[in-house]
């Protein structure tokens, strides 16, 4: 979420149900599109309904259109296109397999199927029960073929995403754009120059971050950027970072390990610190055991304390138990949407 919200603000402005301004894109002459339609993108990158809305959808109001927010964000089992475009990506890309079986996609309908957070949807919160939606739904026959999809993620995030070294480099980066902040400017074409952290609240500034502001680093000459130069070296080298420590946790009652008792209690209570928490604890930790004088202790800049969370989908739950499944293709799969049938976990 907190990558999504910089580039909504790019998408038009304002919430508005009765607002139908109207735009009309450049080298279109068949279709415009309004201000609703704006909030419409909006809400399906966001995957429910934007804050100024006050738990509505305000770009597809009837009720037979609230599968379309399933496409791209989907609210209710998180299998929607833009993860199996990038698990399909990156599975090609790192372990040579495609991310999901196309049948499965091909044989998607809608239908209706009762609601499997309702402790998240702002409209079952609101009626106290979990009532039927109109959402995308398999059939029963691509259960396995689910179950392999949620797979795939947690093995992608095991031995991609979450890689020690994905991370350490992913920490460099960070690092080698921190130094450059201070110092480095892009310019737009019309002479503005602006930081990198200030890049985001502007398009044209944002699509030009890519990896060539690490070529503009490495091939500025400014003595003010020789660190971050250094660092960029570094990386081009692969001379990464070390992971000092990966600790696996279990706070939760239902993990892989059989905790009891005080190491159950340590884990929960690790997990519930934050980042910069544990990072202070460390550096306290050092200062007991060692003598406080000694010059070679570690400080916060040394060293980068990191929290992740892998699960299949459904965190302590079977993602499988949000998907919603009909038994055969039938006639009225294909009818009218208030005929539709319901389908069932």
């Amino acid at each position: 979420i907190k990558n999504q919200k910089k580039p909504l603000k790019q998408i038009g402005d304002g919430v508005d149900a009765k607002s139908m301004r109207v735009f009309k894109p450049p080298g279109v002459n068949d279709c415009v599109l309004t201000s609703r339609d704006f909030v419409f993108i909006k809400e399906c990158i966001y995957g429910k309904p934007l804050k100024e809305s006050k738990g509505s959808f305000i770009g597809r109001q009837k009720e037979g259109q609230e599968w379309l927010y399933d496409i791209v964000n989907n609210r209710h089992n998180g299998l929607d296109v833009d993860k199996i475009d990038y698990f399909a990506r990156d599975s090609g890309r790192t372990i040579g397999s495609r991310g999901i079986d196309i049948k499965m996609i091909d044989d998607a309908r809608v239908a209706r199927g009762k609601c499997s957070r309702p402790d998240k949807c702002p409209t079952c919160k609101e009626l106290g029960f979990p009532r039927l939606h109109y959402m995308v739904c398999y059939p029963k026959k691509r259960v396995e073929a689910s179950m392999s999809f949620f797979q795939r993620r947690i093995k992608l995030h095991s031995s991609v995403y979450q890689h020690k070294k994905t991370n350490a480099a992913a920490c460099m980066i960070l690092d080698i754009l921190c130094l450059a902040d201070p110092f480095l400017r892009l310019q737009s074409k019309t002479g503005e120059k602006f930081p990198i952290s200030r890049a985001a609240n502007r398009s044209d500034f944002l699509v030009r971050l890519d990896d060539s502001v690490l070529s503009l680093i490495e091939q500025s000459t400014d003595e003010r950027l020789e660190e971050a130069r250094a660092l960029c070296t570094r990386l081009r080298k692969h001379d990464l970072y070390k992971c000092a420590l990966d600790k696996p946790l279990q706070p939760y009652d239902n993990g892989p390990f059989d905790l009891e008792g005080e190491d159950r209690q340590c884990d929960e209570f690790v997990w519930n610190m934050s980042e910069h928490e544990i990072q202070a604890g460390i550096i306290h930790e050092l200062k007991v055991w060692e003598e406080t004088s000694n010059p070679n202790l570690l400080e916060a800049k040394d060293f980068v304390v990191e929290k992740y969370c892998m699960h299949h989908g459904g965190k302590t739950a079977n993602p499988l138990g949000r998907m919603r499944f009909f038994d055969e293709m039938n006639e009225k799969l294909f009818g009218p949407i208030q005929d539709l049938p319901v389908a069932e976990q």
